[in-house]
């Protein structure tokens, strides 16, 4: 970054010298130090963003300066800022002012109606060039206008355009572009090939991009979707050694729609992995975890004083937004305990005295309801040994029912009060 920080440096003090005429080399100089600043975006440099910003408005106002003479440089610039993050209304000014014999006008008049939406005519322009034909290494610049341009008419032709960008720009915010839309492309159309190829690169390359909040998503869903649990496993495995930023919510993410999904294997383990990765770390998300965790494993639970511990435990380590997770994760549990016992929560209870007495105390719950059918099919007026037997796959089925709902309740209200990454 130092190099870079140079390079920016000794452009904005050759700008100051030019004056009012238009410099065509400079431009095209302004062009390369901002895709080298976009790099180190990609990567999460925290001065980037601001650099970039400087950058493109001080290369708008170089290339809006009058001519000297023609100059294919100015040519370049004015098409590499609009496919670059520069001004949507600004690009168009430019772009009309590159001359017809110029090698950059079909592109430039493929990147005007690209910068104003209209992306039937710009997909059909920009297909009609040969991306390797353009000078001044557009050509991935090109490639990555072109599938975005394509995504609603020829998904398939949109994909192999990310893909070449994927192959000629590695380590740059194209990249990280292209990854993300063949990620959302592999959800969208059911292929996991490509979204474990998206992801795994994704991964490894740009989880500190700003941009990865829209990678997150689309992962979160894509998992839920494609993976089994020991998939799962496998990838938590890299993202627990990846660096902190985004982890948070990464991580959070998954756990989130795992739950809405009704994936329960999903949410046990990455609540487990979660729960272990930060216990030592002192990460404030590491409570939600464990909550999470103890709630997907509920049924298994041989006493409900578990929870009475988690919830003292986390009284002093939650904002107040977390703690309203955690009531909320209690009020969870308190209305399984009701299905269960009919009686209420009881934290001297435990599980069995629990199953034991639903059959009894439970009239006027759902699981009288399910297994009251089965226990009187068996001739007997009590909840024998063999009606008990009978009627577990039925309470199974309700339980995870039920589970199911609530923990989705838990997780949609997680997302509507914005706790991701916190």
């Amino acid at each position: 970054m130092q190099r870079i920080i140079a390079l920016i440096t000794a452009v904005f003090c050759l700008i100051s010298t030019t004056g009012h005429a238009q410099n065509s080399h400079l431009a095209d100089v302004m062009l390369g130090a901002l895709h080298q600043v976009q790099e180190n975006l990609a990567y999460g440099d925290p001065v980037a963003a601001a650099t970039q910003a400087e950058i493109l408005a001080r290369l708008q106002l170089e290339l809006g300066k009058p001519f000297s003479e023609e100059s294919s440089d100015w040519d370049k610039a004015a098409v590499g800022f609009a496919l670059s993050g520069g001004d949507a209304a600004g690009s168009r000014g430019l772009l009309l002012k590159i001359n017809k014999q110029s090698r950059f006008y079909k592109v430039g008049q493929a990147a005007q109606f690209y910068t104003s939406g209209d992306m039937g005519e710009a997909a059909r322009r920009f297909a009609e060039i040969d991306p390797q034909s353009i000078a001044g290494g557009l050509a991935p610049y090109v490639m990555l206008a072109l599938g975005t341009a394509m995504i609603d008419s020829d998904v398939d032709a949109a994909r192999r355009s990310f893909e070449k960008v994927v192959l000629e720009a590695p380590g740059t915010l194209l990249e990280e572009v292209a990854l993300r839309r063949l990620l959302v492309l592999g959800n969208e159309h059911n292929n996991k090939v490509n979204f474990n190829r998206a992801a795994n690169l994704y991964l490894r390359r740009y989880l500190a991009s700003p941009f990865a909040a829209q990678f997150i998503d689309s992962y979160a869903v894509g998992a839920v979707h494609f993976l089994t649990v020991d998939e799962l496993s496998e990838w938590l495995k890299i993202i627990v050694r990846l660096p902190s930023t985004n982890r948070h919510a990464l991580m959070s993410t998954l756990l989130m729609q795992s739950a809405i999904g009704g994936r329960l294997d999903m949410v046990r383990q990455i609540a487990s992995d979660g729960s272990a990765n930060y216990l030592n770390q002192g990460e404030p998300v590491e409570t939600k975890f464990r909550l999470y965790g103890l709630i997907a494993n509920v049924k298994s639970l041989e006493s409900p004083r578990a929870f009475e511990a988690a919830k003292r435990d986390s009284i002093g380590t939650l904002n107040n937004n977390d703690r309203l997770i955690r009531d909320k994760a209690f009020q969870t549990l308190e209305r399984m305990f009701d299905a269960l016992t009919g009686t209420g929560f009881d934290a001297n209870s435990d599980k069995i005295s629990a199953l034991q007495s639903a059959d009894r105390t439970a009239q006027s719950s759902e699981f009288d309801v399910v297994i009251g059918q089965l226990i009187a099919s068996t001739g007997s007026n009590g909840a024998s040994i063999d009606a008990k037997a009978i009627a577990q796959p039925a309470f199974d089925h309700w339980f995870e029912t039920r589970f199911v709902n609530n923990l989705r309740e838990l997780a949609q209200i997680e997302r509507d009060v914005g706790l991701l990454g916190k």
